[in-house]
């Protein structure tokens, strides 16, 4: 009985999130995007954490590959000054790092 009814109110739920969402993606239905938004409702807080931190990573890791692309020439210690720009803000890398380091 309570797995039933549980099961009901997942169901009425996602129908009235279903009616009221505008999709974040466009080539996501609101059907297929409410139930993405219910499992990350449901996630554990560890699971959530854990997704934030591969976001960040694959972020950084995106940021560090363009930065490849556009300096190649630019050692290690280079790239990752750029990054703290990039990632921080130059007012708090400056601070942090010194300036900037040139565009070439």
């Amino acid at each position: 009985m309570v797995a039933k009814r549980a099961n009901r109110l997942f169901q009425l739920r996602l129908a009235v999130t279903v009616c009221e969402l505008k999709t974040l993606s466009p080539d996501t239905s609101p059907e297929a995007e409410a139930v993405q938004l219910e499992l990350l409702r449901s996630a554990p807080a560890w699971r959530k954490l854990q997704m934030s931190f591969n976001l960040t990573r694959g972020l950084k890791e995106m940021i560090l590959a363009d930065l490849q692309q556009r300096f190649p020439d630019d050692d290690e210690e280079t790239r990752h000054r750029r990054l703290a720009h990039r990632w921080l803000g130059s007012e708090i890398a400056s601070r942090a790092y010194g300036p900037p380091p040139e565009e070439s």
